[in-house]
Formats: structure tokens, C-alpha cells, sequence
């Protein structure tokens, strides 16, 4: 079974090699963080944003050129995760003709948006990034990312499943409390 999703949000770190996009449930509570490239990152941002560029890039290219090929993206959905790296195929469609083309999520969202394209993550998929998520965290890592849903990033260096709550040592020492829905993914560094 299939979920739409909507880029909920980019969280873009300056000086950190990987940035966060959030995806979220249309119209449900659930979300689904991806760790992505700056580049990638920047692009969606971009698009999103409306920012001008002027000349276009990668992405911008390659949407020109599906285009003038005659073909349309109509969905991308995030199908796979295998050893914690996700996997995403574009749609298109060409006349009465369906293509499927193996894309990395990041560069499937980066030309979803350029489209107005729907995208959609298989639940099995969801099932396995959740589960990836509490299993980090009952591992209670020595160093960790906890990436909350207001956008915030903790870097703990302990974490402790407290009920409904988690109780985060920050890395200044600081201990602080966490409801557990707030949470979006606890990363292991």
C-alpha cells in the first residue's frame, strides 16, 4: 500500500555534510525524515521558495528536458530501504506510455516539486524507518541526532526511554525532556 506524503519541511544545517527533508502523511500524524545532500537540499528549498535562479540547474534541466521530450513526471514514490539507504522511483508518462526510472529520493522530490508531482512512500517503507528509529534509541548511542518536528536538532549524547517521554543529554550536559511524539527520528552518529 502506498501513502501520499507532502514535503512537510527542509532543515538545512550550514557547514553539515547531511541535511534533513521531512515528509509527512496527507492528512495523518505520521513523518518521514530523509537525510539528503546540501546540493539536493538547496534545490528543493529553492523551488519551494521560489527562488530565482538564472540560469537553470540540474534539476531545472532535467525537468526542461523530460518536458520537451514530451513527457510528463506524475508521481514519485519512495519504495525501498535497504541497509539504511532509500530508494524512490519517478513516474512518467509519455502519451499512453508509463516509464519508471530508479532515482535516489532526494533528486525524486528535488524534480516532484519542480512538477507538482504527488509523492507517495510505500508502508512497508514507513514500518522500517520507524522502526530503524526506535531501535536507535533503545540502544541509547553514544552520540545521536534527535530531529524533532518544530525543526530543532539535539545532539545527544545520551538518551533514556522514559514512558511517553525521552530524557535527552545534550552535549553541553544539559538534560532535557522530550515527548516522544515531538520526535521525528533519533539518528546514531
Amino acid at each position: 500500500m502506498q501513502i501520499e506524503v507532502e514535503l512537510f519541511q527542509v532543515i538545512i544545517t550550514e557547514g553539515q555534510p547531511q541535511q534533513t527533508i521531512v515528509l509527512r502523511e496527507k492528512g495523518g500524524e505520521r513523518f518521514f525524515p530523509i537525510f539528503i545532500g546540501y546540493n539536493e537540499a538547496l534545490a528543493i528549498d529553492r523551488k519551494v521558495k521560489d527562488v530565482p535562479i538564472p540560469r537553470p540547474l540540474t534539476h531545472d534541466l532535467l525537468h526542461s528536458v523530460v518536458a520537451a521530450l514530451g513527457a510528463k513526471l506524475v508521481r514519485v514514490v519512495i519504495n525501498d530501504l535497504k541497509d539504511e539507504t532509500y530508494y524512490a522511483l519517478l513516474e512518467f508518462r509519455r502519451g499512453a506510455e508509463v516509464l519508471q526510472v530508479d532515482s535516489r529520493p532526494s533528486d525524486a522530490i528535488a524534480l516532484a516539486v519542480r512538477a507538482a508531482a504527488p509523492i507517495f512512500v510505500e508502508e512497508h517503507v514507513f514500518m522500517a524507518a520507524s522502526q530503524a528509529s526506535l531501535k536507535v534509541a533503545e540502544q541509547t548511542p553514544r552520540a545521536a541526532l534527535c530531529i524533532l518536528k518544530d525543526g530543532r536538532r539535539i545532539r545527544a549524547i545520551q538518551i533514556s526511554d522514559e514512558g511517553s517521554e525521552y530524557a535527552i543529554t545534550d552535549e553541553n550536559g544539559q538534560l532535557i525532556t522530550v515527548k516522544k511524539s515531538d520526535v521525528i527520528k533519533i539518528v546514531e552518529e
